[in-house]
C-alpha cells in the first residue's frame, strides 16, 4: 500500500440525503486484518488479501450516534460503514465485526486522531455496532 501516508487519502463531499452524509467522489482502497473473505456487491469490494475497495459515488453517513464528524473521521468511517453493509447483506459473517471495529480505530489513529478519542470511538462500537446490523 506504501505507508500511512498514502492510505489517507480520501476524495469525498458532504451529500444532501436524509440517510447519507457524505459521498465518495473517487474510489478508496483500504487495507483491513480481514483475509481469506473475498466478497462484492455493486459498490464494495473485499477481496481475499484483506483489501478492501469502495468505489465512487459511495455513499455513508459518517459518524453515529453522539460522535462527531471531523476530518479525521470521514475515511475510516467510510471504511467501517462498508464492512457492516457487507455484514448486514449476509457476505461477510457477523463473527468479522471485531475485525471491523480495530480497522476503525486503526483508521482513525493513522488519520491523526489521538489515541484516546479513537479508543471510545472503538468502545462505542463495540458496545453499540451490533444494533447497526440487520437481524439476520
Amino acid at each position: 500500500m506504501g505507508g500511512a501516508a498514502s492510505m489517507r487519502k480520501i476524495s469525498y463531499r458532504r451529500f444532501d440525503h436524509p440517510k447519507y452524509r457524505f459521498i465518495l467522489a473517487a474510489p478508496l482502497t483500504l487495507d483491513t486484518n480481514i483475509i481469506g473473505r473475498a466478497c462484492k456487491t455493486e459498490r464494495v469490494e473485499l477481496k481475499a488479501d484483506g483489501t478492501l475497495v469502495i468505489t465512487n459515488r459511495y455513499a455513508w453517513d459518517g459518524a453515529s450516534g453522539i460522535a462527531i464528524n471531523t476530518e479525521n473521521s470521514v475515511r475510516a468511517s467510510c471504511g467501517h460503514d462498508a464492512l457492516y453493509q457487507l455484514m448486514d447483506l449476509g457476505l461477510l459473517p457477523r463473527t468479522k465485526r471485531l475485525q471491523a471495529d480495530a480497522c476503525l480505530r486503526r483508521w482513525l489513529i493513522e488519520d491523526g486522531m489521538i489515541e484516546l478519542r479513537a479508543n471510545l470511538w472503538f468502545f462505542a462500537v463495540r458496545l453499540f455496532g451490533e444494533l447497526y446490523i440487520k437481524r439476520r
